[in-house]
């Protein structure tokens, strides 16, 4: 015999479940489940009646394959213990289920599924070593003290260029010294821009950078 309401089987004899309190019933008159397969793993437990018939309802609306069974260590003089078992790769997921029917014991199907869904979308990525070592690629870009000084060096090279080119203008009203001036900036712009490109090499080439591959 068996409890329609949290599916504890009883031996022949017994009629009523010591939890729920329902007449027991032959097997065969309950709605049929999805039941997991005998290497399925233990997913969560309780002793509250009530949420281990909200395991049934929600996880069977769900499509998952589970199975709830007594603990063999149980007590006689205890309450009893429900065991959610499930199999893989559904386990995980037949564990949320089974966490927000602990919480509401009287949810619905779709909620739970809603809830479930949305308590797995906020978990947190747990990367394995191999999955580290996808990542684990040379720095695109300098660190900031290295970048601080290129971009000096650059902006060094950017006023060179403005300053030799207002004396490029000055030039044409004034007279040629100032074109000397002009190009006197002109030359310190041009190796600015040289230095910043050549301490951009030179942290690449100390720091094993390689251009990304597509």
């Amino acid at each position: 015999m068996i409890c329609p309401a949290c599916r504890a089987e009883y031996v022949p004899g017994k009629t009523e479940c010591s939890d729920c309190h329902v007449a027991l019933v032959a097997p065969s008159s309950v709605p049929d489940v999805i039941v997991a397969d005998e290497d399925a793993v233990v997913t969560a437990s309780t002793q509250d009646a009530s949420v281990a018939r909200g395991w049934r309802d929600v996880l069977t609306a769900a499509g998952v394959a589970h199975r709830i069974d007594v603990s063999d260590d149980a007590d006689p003089k205890t309450r009893r213990t429900y065991l959610l078992l499930a199999e893989e790769p559904d386990a995980h997921w037949a564990a949320v289920l089974a966490g927000v029917v602990e919480q509401q014991p009287s949810v619905d199907a779709t909620e739970a599924v809603r809830r479930a869904t949305a308590s797995m979308a906020a978990e947190p990525v747990c990367l394995t070593d191999e999955d580290v070592a996808l990542f684990d690629v040379p720095d695109l870009l300098p660190p900031p003290d290295v970048s601080a000084a290129i971009n000096a060096t650059k902006t060094r090279a950017a006023a060179a260029f403005w300053i030799a080119l207002a004396a490029g203008i000055v030039a044409l009203a004034k007279g040629p010294w100032w074109f000397i001036v002009a190009a006197i900036a002109a030359a310190e712009g041009i190796r600015a821009r040289r230095a910043a490109a050549a301490q951009l090499a030179a942290w690449q080439q100390a720091s094993g950078w390689e251009p990304p591959t597509r």
